[in-house]
């Protein structure tokens, strides 16, 4: 049975460290962080058999990507997952209840406890691989210090959220129910009849705080499977009365959780190193052996020979190949090291569980270690004279953006920005990289590397290095685009001609127009797009995310997708990265599809550690009132400077004569609303700050078509322009009336465009808008400026606009595309040129086409 590591990121900004184990049957994945989920996608690793998730720590460097993937790999038909870590990693998982929870798959969720120091509190054996958790902490910390104060007490509270976390994935899903019950009745089993009781059915199925099923990172995707199911005068059989029982109390049970506050943690800053051991090696199959350990003949006997531990009998005792096989021998051993700083080496090189493989020989040699840890921990002597101890036989790999450079990660993102920089490299920038690490690795008295995307070490049957897999980096070589201008396929010839006249029309129209540029309002504002996908990020676009820089004032962040702080960093570069993100005054959510906002809690960190100890500035948030529950239940757990943010709820901005939503379609999931009262104090006094710091002279939401709590915004500023942003939605008349609340017109709408025009009934029926709607919205609203974000991955780069007659000035929009206001209107000449690079012959359009995640 062939086994090995693989290195998934290094450790870049824009994806923390990660490894895989790959075995036959199924994989291990150590870390996930912001990035995974895209970075599997770009390295082509399959879910499929994604098993298990093991977390070094509870920081969202290590958990980040998790609730995306799990959302992902739900989608995709992965039934069980299960997840190893420390304590507060369910809590974790709990804040994000109010934007995630699956009915199709079960989660299951391991905590490592410090607190107890029995040896089985610190191991886990699930037959195929042994782990063990080494726990350490930094100094001036020890594990008696997180003591909870009444250890029953903190008992309950383990098993109230090991409950929870059942509840948000529960398997309870209707289509599911119904197949497991009807199974039930083919074998004669009888259907428990409390499940049966009419009362439980009274109130429906379905639930429409759970979200509509446009499978955008939300709620369960199937709930409108169960939509409008029940009605007291069907005929139904009692199956599927008892599926939509079952159904019907699952969402009922999902909704008070979300409404119930999390019991009270304290952060914990343990930091968990795994050692790990694989299967055994098999020989010759001694089945008296075997049978005398307690084996029953069978399927048992066959698992052993394929190199499977099995349990005995007894139910308890694990029987090991090596145990039954002549000539076999222990599997293979490694470990992942995750040491945060210095502070945690003390703590690491006392650890005792290291010691046995210590020496030469060792009792027990360790294969590999992989070292997730920067310069001054690697230089640190502490920590070199304890690498050392493991001797020669041990292949060391260290992990981290110190030694293993800044270089691009996003191939094909990088390729769609080099050939679009042919039509303008100000608007369309090359994406920043850094191949050279800032340090190499010196200690020559140990087998030591550093890690590169995609390096392979072997475990089984032999160890060493395998390469065949790790790419060439990228390069942007400054040729005049010359690959592009001799390349013998026709499209890109056709592109090129175009962008050159393009080009050509853009500079003599300049020349004609430079009134008009002069008079615009906020002509200097620069709207960088950092995501302009839909649902997945992918190979092209990620998920969404829009800055607007206004100079003098700041910056403000229009939805925050996974990876928002690495698209940031490709734009700006390593120095000027910082000075964006210290600048950000206001940041909005639309909503809670998780597309639209897991990249907040990075941004928030990095804000946080950029501003001056003393200063009381304060970043402002405007957002649903249940994501703020979000973020603080999550800072409980991992502090990250979320207490220096003030928080707006974005329902108590809504434009005041909104009474209803106009949806042509006659699809409108929202009643008539309510008059909304005069802004409360509190409410008033963060404006007052927020239009003092960033020059806004006023903020208005309107609610808009999409999920519960899905909101667009419309921002004036002082200098006499204003920003219109749609967030997800159908067309909608209140996101024009939002706009007109201030004299200032329209200067750009930023609109989603997610499906083609001909897609128009899968846009109502995912309460998305076509391209043809969005154009139209800007339209109504007399923008200056429409810009289309927001595109399907399932479909080529660029959408067909579609419109007839005079549709003023539309863009495109592109990941790191970076355009001033007084730019857009040129964008509109640039359409003929990228049809011609994104037309059907191109190899981006095809797979732009096959990427349905």
């Amino acid at each position: 049975m062939k086994s090995y590591l693989q290195i998934l990121s290094t450790g870049t900004a824009d994806c923390p460290p990660s490894v895989v184990l790959h075995f036959d049957s199924q994989r291990y994945m150590i870390n996930c962080g912001e990035g995974i989920q895209r970075l599997c996608l770009e390295s082509k690793f399959r879910y499929g058999k994604l098993k298990t998730v093991l977390l070094t720590r509870n920081h969202w460097d290590c958990i980040g990507g998790l609730p995306g993937m799990i959302l992902t790999i739900a989608d995709v038909g992965i039934r069980n997952l299960k997840l190893l870590g420390p304590k507060n990693m369910i809590h974790s998982m709990l804040s994000a209840r109010h934007f995630m929870h699956r009915h199709r798959m079960a989660v299951e969720a391991v905590e490592f406890d410090d607190f107890d120091d029995s040896s089985a509190c610190q191991q886990y054996d699930d037959g195929n691989l042994r782990i063990t958790a080494v726990m350490i902490h930094p100094l001036n910390n020890s594990p008696t210090d997180a003591l909870p104060l009444d250890r029953q007490e903190e008992m309950e509270k383990d098993a109230y959220r090991k409950d929870a976390l059942a509840t948000m994935f529960n398997l309870n899903h209707y289509t599911f129910a119904l197949e497991r019950l009807r199974a039930m009745k083919a074998q004669g089993i009888a259907i428990p009849k409390n499940i049966l009781e009419p009362k439980r059915l009274q109130n429906g199925v379905h639930d429409t705080s759970l979200g509509n099923n446009d499978n955008d990172h939300g709620d369960d995707s199937d709930n409108n499977d169960i939509k409008g199911l029940l009605s007291l005068d069907d005929e139904l059989d009692e199956i599927e009365l008892a599926a939509r029982a079952i159904s019907w109390e699952a969402n009922q049970k999902m909704n008070t959780l979300r409404d119930a506050d999390l019991p009270g943690i304290r952060p914990n800053p343990v930091a968990i190193s795994y050692i790990c051991q694989t299967p055994d090696y098999a020989g010759k199959f001694d089945k008296k052996a075997a049978v005398d350990l307690g084996v029953k003949p069978g399927a048992l006997f066959r698992d052993l020979v394929n190199g499977k531990s099995v349990l005995a009998n007894d139910g308890v005792t694990w029987v090991r190949p090596h145990q039954v096989i002549q000539g076999s021998r222990p599997g293979r051993v490694f470990a992942v090291v995750d040491c945060p700083s210095a502070e945690y080496i003390p703590s690491l090189v006392q650890a005792p569980d290291f010691q046995r493989y210590f020496g030469e020989p060792a009792s027990v040699t360790m294969a590999c270690v992989v070292h997730m840890a920067d310069h001054a921990v690697i230089t640190n002597p502490l920590y070199q004279d304890w690498m050392r101890k493991f001797g020669l036989g041990t292949q060391h790999i260290v992990v981290h953006a110190d030694y293993c450079g800044q270089g691009i990660v996003w191939r094909g993102q990088s390729q769609s920005c080099y050939n679009l920089s042919k039509l303008s490299s100000q608007i369309f920038p090359l994406p920043y990289l850094e191949n050279q690490p800032a340090h190499t690795l010196q200690d020559h008295s140990i087998s030591i590397t550093a890690a590169e995307p995609s390096l392979i070490f072997t475990l089984e049957p032999i160890t060493g290095f395998d390469r065949s897999e790790i790419l060439p980096p990228v390069e942007f070589i400054q040729d005049g685009h010359a690959s592009l201008i001799s390349s013998d396929l026709p499209f890109l010839r056709d592109y090129c001609r175009l962008a050159d006249q393009a080009r050509e029309t853009v500079s003599r129209e300049i020349l004609q127009k430079q009134d008009m540029i002069a008079s615009i309002h906020g002509k200097d504002v620069v709207m960088t797009s950092l995501g302009t996908g839909s649902s997945h990020p992918s190979k092209y676009r990620n998920v969404s995310a829009t800055l607007v820089s206004v100079p003098g004032h700041g910056g403000i962040l229009l939805d925050a997708g996974e990876g928002t702080y690495g698209q940031m960093f490709r734009h700006f570069g390593k120095d000027e990265v910082r000075q964006s993100i210290k600048n950000l005054k206001m940041i909005f959510i639309s909503h809670l599809h998780a597309d639209h906002h897991l990249g907040i809690v990075t941004i928030v960190d990095q804000w946080s550690k950029l501003q001056d100890p003393h200063s009381t500035r304060p970043l402002y948030l405007i957002a649903p009132t249940r994501f703020h529950n979000f973020l603080h239940e999550l800072s409980l757990a991992q502090p990250f400077g979320y207490d220096h943010v003030k928080f707006i709820n974005s329902h108590e901005l809504v434009y005041p004569g909104q009474t209803t939503l106009d949806e042509p379609d006659d699809h409108n999931p929202l009643a008539e609303l309510d008059i909304l009262p005069p802004l409360s104090n509190s409410t008033q006094s963060k404006l007052d700050g927020l239009f003092k710091a960033s020059g806004i002279s006023d903020v208005c939401t309107a609610i808009v078509i999409h999920c519960p709590d899905s909101y667009g915004i419309s921002i004036t500023h002082q200098d006499g322009w204003k920003v219109v942003y749609s967030g997800d939605t159908r067309p909608t008349e209140s996101l024009t009336q939002a706009s007109q609340k201030t004299p200032v017109p329209v200067s750009v709408l930023l609109h989603e465009a997610t499906f083609e025009n001909e897609l128009q009934e899968d846009a109502i029926k995912k309460s998305h808008s076509t391209t043809k709607e969005a154009i139209e919205m800007g339209q109504q609203m007399g923008a200056r400026s429409t810009l289309l974000t927001h595109f399907s991955q399932r479909y080529p780069k660029i959408p067909q606009l579609g419109v007839e007659g005079e549709t003023g000035e539309v863009g495109i929009c592109f990941d790191l595309m970076s355009v001033r206001l007084d730019q857009i209107w040129t964008l509109s000449r640039y359409i003929p040129a990228l049809e011609a690079l994104y037309s059907a012959q191109s190899e981006a359009a095809e797979e732009g086409m096959s990427n349905d995640p």
